[in-house]
């Protein structure tokens, strides 16, 4: 298969599904969405919920924190892609004057209440109205979960207004615990690798990327990274229940959740696992030309990739026409 993002081949990684490019470094996953195909991959969003609620939250305060002191930019509108429960939606509430939700799965769906706060059924962009813009759209802990990066990429730069922000928070393959997994992984320990990538879940990962790859997928669509800040991807408060979702066997949680512990101190002097970039439709004096060879190669590469995706969203299409 070749990159995604820019167009050099891939090589096999640490299992069939897994990839990884000879340039850029981006990871890929060829793993299957199952979203709203009932419960034959039923989780504990219960547990997940109580689990994330208050590290995220501290997470999307700094977000918001970050974008305020960003030089010009407009925040009348936002829009949450993959919004689930609402808390970003709900954070978001105070500071903007219209506040679009959309997310596809059923189960967790919800919005805050609030007069200026929208949530719809779908995905992005086809939950959206024909040249509807926003100021802001956000993507926390989803983008690494969407097909086709660089379409997505090309359609955010469509999406947004003049001089607009994106706003992407996700794993990078650079953190501690990814790479940690990694080698467990070369020791024939798989599980953590396959928990890493969220295999079995309703919805995978299907990329682990690096900011260099990052900023080669959107610099084809006038966007450029004014911005990126480090998170913490465990804390104490939920942990226990991020873990019991995740790990049905009791013994086996204490024992992961008793190393989690120990190792909690130790990680402010080790890489983060995720981090937040913001990009902006405003191109820097400094920004170069995007390379023709690397152009031609993704514009080549995404011919080739074209029947693939055109077969993944009609599967999408006719999962929901039989829900």
């Amino acid at each position: 298969m070749d990159c995604d993002i820019c167009g050099a081949p891939c090589v096999r990684g640490l299992a069939a599904w897994h990839f990884v490019c000879t340039d850029c470094r981006t990871e890929h996953a060829t793993l299957s969405a199952s979203l709203n195909l009932g419960d034959s991959h039923a989780l504990d969003e219960v547990a997940r919920a109580s689990g994330l609620v208050k590290l995220r939250r501290r997470a999307y305060d700094a977000v918001l924190n970050t974008l305020h002191g960003l030089d010009g930019t407009t925040r009348h509108s936002v829009l949450d892609v993959g919004s689930a429960h609402g808390w970003f939606l709900d954070a978001a509430a105070d500071r903007f004057d219209h506040v679009v939700g959309i997310e596809p799965d059923d189960r967790v769906r919800s919005a805050p209440m609030s007069d200026r706060v929208s949530v719809r059924a779908g995905y992005f962009p086809d939950a959206l109205h024909p040249g509807e813009t926003f100021d802001v759209i956000v993507f926390n802990d989803v983008f690494e979960h969407i097909p086709a990066a660089r379409s997505t990429a090309h359609a955010v730069a469509q999406r947004l207004k003049p001089n607009g922000v994106v706003i992407i928070t996700l794993p990078v393959h650079s953190g501690f615990f990814y790479r940690l997994s990694k080698r467990l992984a070369h020791l024939g320990i798989a599980r953590p690798f396959e928990r890493m990538w969220q295999c079995g879940f309703p919805s995978p990962h299907r990329y682990y990327f690096s900011q260099d790859g990052l900023v080669r997928l959107f610099a084809p669509s006038g966007l450029h990274l004014v911005h990126a800040i480090r998170q913490r991807a465990i804390a104490l408060d939920g942990l226990w229940q991020r873990i019991r979702y995740a790990e049905p066997n009791r013994a086996a949680a204490a024992c992961i959740y008793g190393a989690a512990v120990a190792t909690l101190p130790l990680l402010r002097l080790l890489p983060e696992d995720t981090a937040t970039y913001f990009f902006m439709q405003k191109e820097p004096a400094s920004a170069r030309a995007a390379s023709p060879v690397a152009e031609q190669r993704v514009n080549d590469a995404a011919r080739r990739r074209g029947d693939v995706e055109a077969d993944e969203r009609k599967q999408q299409l006719q999962s929901e026409q039989h829900r």
